[in-house]
């Protein structure tokens, strides 16, 4: 049996505590001050690690978060919960030992930038693909009103950058204050000191830099910006805001798992839908697979409901499961006040939750008995419109978009797809003026998954300078600003009906314009910091590269 050194175990214990403190900085508990200081540990354990060691550092620490943070994926079984943490630790594992050198390649301020781009790209990286799972960033353990509004420049994977830096000026701060203590050699202490300065000022210049960038671009493309999507004065003859109710039945996941309750399920839905209209909505929204069954099969039903809706001029979304041939789609389907049907079928599924990777060396395993068929991917990005009055001289006319005038543009996104902010980039930069998230909680129970999610959806507002409404089936649900403030906002496991206004505003924050070219930026400084490291080792030792 391999034994470790003291060193050893010191620097595994360290990444144990760098990964739980990240942890409680998220709901719940939400210490959010634990983002500035988590990374502190490991920072240190790899500093004074070798090139092995570091990747093991990199894969303990991403255990300690992952599995901490992402407690509640045991609901889909504990080999899923330990796949995906150990999966997701990957990324963590690059991110240490890209750590590790640029420790040992630079010595200044270099440091400052370089380190938290590749901490951007790990997050980021872990996003991309099939595989791509973006809960538990960095950036999203904020909720003050200026992080807010820092992130509707930098966008949610800039906060992380801006974290990690502060981590690490911590890191040199705490270094120069132990050196004091220990009365070492006072150009060594001036070093630090000095390192951890440069480091402040960085710091201050990198968040500083993005507003008054902003303004400049702004006044350079106009209000809108390049591309970005405008309303017509069509358009804007009608009032922008909406009266919304979001029917939170509080439907638990036991109850939905028995087909014997979707006759209960559907008469509550519609018990709640009838108090909601006393206060004449223009819009109301079920959550994530309201009714269980396929939408092939609830067509009296939703004839039902259509005939209370449309007397009063109300919308309807909500989720059901569209069977196809076989295959099976995680819909959000939207009946305007005409009763006219469109839908948007959802594209980034949940790993483990949605699909099994691997699913048959996976089931080989453990019988994920909770997951029966994988659901399919959808395609395409949708912009609803939504409709106001019959322009004058067509009321006789077909229900066209031609012959009704919009009162505005929103798109939808389901469940685990709000975290996925190129995705809502995508629909705000083809129109969308707010964002209707549904999702299915309830089989989270009340864990900080609810609170995890909310604070996420949050992000996607403040990012785009969108509202965003969040229909959560056990909660938590709410209405969201574009400037990111919480205006409603119900309890977890409450059935309750949330009444408020939405208000249709197009994405012109600085974010929502130019933040698809923030991953180029810190792939730049990452490349930029390796080319200099090349050179630099070319430099040293040339005659390995003679002829």
């Amino acid at each position: 049996m391999k034994h470790f050194s003291k060193d050893t175990l010191i620097n595994f214990l360290l990444a144990i505590v760098s990964g739980s403190l990240l942890a409680l900085a998220f709901p719940s508990p939400s210490i959010g001050s634990f983002a500035l200081v988590g990374l502190i540990p490991l920072l240190f354990a790899l500093q004074r690690s070798n090139a092995k060691g570091a990747a093991l550092l990199g894969f303990i620490f991403g255990l300690s978060f992952f599995l901490t943070v992402l407690y509640w994926i045991q609901v889909f079984g504990f080999i899923a919960w330990i796949a995906l943490a150990s999966m997701l630790s990957l990324w963590m594992v690059l991110f240490a030992l890209g750590v590790w050198i640029v420790m040992r390649t630079f010595k200044g301020t270099a440091q400052f930038v370089i380190i938290p781009a590749l901490w951007a790209l790990c997050e980021l990286g872990r996003a991309l693909g099939p595989w791509g799972f973006a809960w538990a960033n960095l950036g999203s353990t904020a909720n003050n009103p200026y992080l807010l509004q820092l992130v509707s420049y930098i966008g949610e994977y800039g906060l992380g950058f801006v974290f990690v830096m502060v981590n690490l000026i911590g890191l040199r701060a705490i270094e120069a204050v132990i050196a004091w203590v220990e009365s070492r050699d006072r150009q060594w202490i001036a070093a630090r000191t000095r390192l951890a300065a440069l480091g402040l000022v960085t710091l201050i210049a990198s968040v500083s830099i993005w507003p008054a960038a902003g303004a400049i671009m702004v006044e350079a493309t106009g209000p809108n910006g390049a591309g970005a999507q405008t309303q017509t004065t069509e358009s804007l003859k009608e009032p922008s805001t909406i009266k919304v109710a979001i029917i939170q039945a509080n439907v638990p996941q036991s109850l939905k798992a028995d087909t014997g309750n979707d006759d209960a399920i559907k008469a509550r839905y519609l018990a709640m839908t009838k108090e909601a209209l006393k206060s004449k909505p223009d819009l109301i929204i079920w959550p994530e697979s309201a009714l269980v069954s396929s939408i092939s099969n609830e067509q009296d039903f939703l004839e039902e409901v259509n005939k209370l809706l449309i007397p009063k001029k109300t919308s309807l979304i909500f989720g059901c499961f569209e069977d196809e041939a076989d295959l099976i789609h995680n819909d959000a389907f939207y009946f305007d006040r005409f009763g006219r049907r469109q839908a948007y079928r959802k594209i980034h599924l949940v790993p483990f939750g949605e699909y099994i990777p691997m699913r048959s060396l996976v089931e080989r395993i453990n019988n994920l008995a909770t997951l029966v068929r994988n659901i399919t991917p959808g395609t395409d990005c949708k912009v609803f419109e939504f409709p106001g009055q019959i322009q004058r001289g067509q009321e006789g006319s077909a229900r066209t978009d031609a012959a009704i005038r919009s009162i505005g543009r929103f798109s939808t996104v389901i469940c685990f797809e709000s975290c996925d902010s190129p995705l809502v980039g995508k629909m705000v930069n083809a129109g969308a003026q707010a964002l209707v998230v549904i999702t299915n909680d309830g089989w989270f129970g009340k864990t900080a998954a609810l609170e995890q999610h909310f604070r996420i959806t949050q992000m996607r507002a403040a990012e785009y300078g969108i509202p965003v409404i969040q229909m959560a089936n056990t909660g938590i649900s709410g209405i969201i600003d574009s400037n990111g403030r919480i205006t409603a906002k119900s309890g977890a496991e409450q059935q309750q009906i949330l009444s408020g206004t939405l208000e249709f505003s197009p994405g012109t924050s600085f974010f929502a314009r130019y933040g698809r070219l923030m991953p180029y930026l810190y792939l730049a400084i990452v490349l930029a910091g390796a080319l200099y490291g090349l050179a630099v080792k070319l430099k040293a030792a040339p005659s390995l590269y003679k002829n």
